[in-house]
């Protein structure tokens, strides 16, 4: 095991995606992102604006909204419409495992 000295600088981590995950997948993922955001920002619309529920889905939309733009503006994954969205939504379901 080695250690760094210190002062030693820290290379950044370069982004390697397995063969398995296409550009696809990332979209797929990029589209459930998006829809779990904006089902939060509806049911944060329909709660008492001081409740723990209201406070909760609130960081809920907040955590979605950073993990769609961290995608989307990194270059990892594209931003979607939503027709977009939905295409890639109903071809979602395929991957989920019984």
């Amino acid at each position: 095991m080695s250690r760094r000295a210190a002062g030693d600088a820290v290379q950044p981590r370069t982004l390697i995606r397995p063969k398995s995950v296409t550009r696809d997948t990332l979209q797929k993922l990029v589209a459930e992102i998006l829809a779990a955001w904006r089902r939060a920002e509806r049911l944060a619309s329909t709660l008492p604006a001081e409740s723990q529920e209201h406070e909760a889905a609130q960081r809920a939309c907040n955590r979605l909204r950073d993990a769609y733009q961290e995608l989307t503006h990194s270059g990892v994954a594209e931003a979607l419409t939503a027709a977009e969205a939905k295409m890639l939504l109903r071809d979602a379901a395929s991957d989920v495992d019984p």
